[in-house]
């Protein structure tokens, strides 16, 4: 964290906790310590996107059928282009966009959570606070834009469709795909049906837009930032995709 102040800690907190949008779960509290930070928000019983992916195997995670992940894929955009618009003075709108920051409402409408926290962090540190799906120009170089946020929405979308954990991201660096790689690969090779998640390919009508959404995810990770796919333009393409 940086040396803001208390005021300038709650001025900030005042401002993201003014966000409004159906897809966005903004902050109800936080706390202020000269050592400590907390940002609190609403309690969501169902829980993360993380945990039904890969977590869940319950009842929960038998309602993540193709509906319910395109779903989760456009409400999570809408979120990331909201809060681009609001907070678009930010290097690095969101920052911090991984699916464990992707809650889950009673029908499966996603909340996006953990945002522009860069505006209390030393700018210097925000790389390596801020824990989300990094772009590689921030792992490698610790360079941040908005293009990062595209990069980590990527990493959503790809997740979602082949319900692999991205292992890149990994806190032990075990377990998990690459599925940058792994699904560009398919792509190469015109296997793409392959690396989606056998649980949401039993949609054979929809099969052509699912890969048609894997191709948009592939775009936003693009490793080179200018040959990523700018926010505006992925979520009018997300929204082209049908059941």
């Amino acid at each position: 964290m940086n040396k803001m102040n208390k005021d300038g800690f709650q001025v900030e907190m005042a401002r993201l906790g003014k966000l409004e949008h159906p897809n966005v779960l903004p902050p109800f509290a936080c706390h202020f310590q000269k050592k400590e930070k907390l940002v609190i928000y609403e309690y969501i019983p169902k829980g993360s996107l993380l945990y039904l992916l890969h977590g869940d195997r319950g009842e929960s995670h038998a309602e993540l059928n193709w509906a319910a992940r395109l779903k989760i894929i456009k409400g999570v955009a809408l979120g990331m282009g909201y809060i681009h618009r609001e907070l678009g003075m930010l290097a690095l709108p969101h920052g911090n966009l991984k699916s464990s920051n992707v809650l889950l409402g009673p029908n499966n409408d996603p909340l996006v959570v953990d945002y522009g926290l860069i505006s209390i962090i030393d700018g210097s540190h925000a790389a390596s606070v801020l824990t989300g799906y990094k772009a590689p120009e921030t792992v490698q170089n610790h360079s941040i834009s908005p293009k990062c946020d595209v990069y980590s929405l990527g990493i959503i979308i790809l997740e979602i469709l082949t319900g692999k954990f991205p292992s890149q991201y990994h806190n032990k660096g075990k377990g998990g795909t690459d599925v940058v790689e792994w699904v560009k690969s398919a792509m190469s090779e015109q296997r793409e049906v392959e690396f989606l998640d056998p649980e949401i390919t039993g949609h054979t009508n929809s099969l052509g837009e699912m890969q048609k959404l894997l191709h948009i995810g592939a775009e936003c990770t693009e490793s080179d930032p200018d040959d990523r796919i700018d926010i505006r333009e992925a979520i009018r393409r997300i929204e082209e995709i049908r059941i």
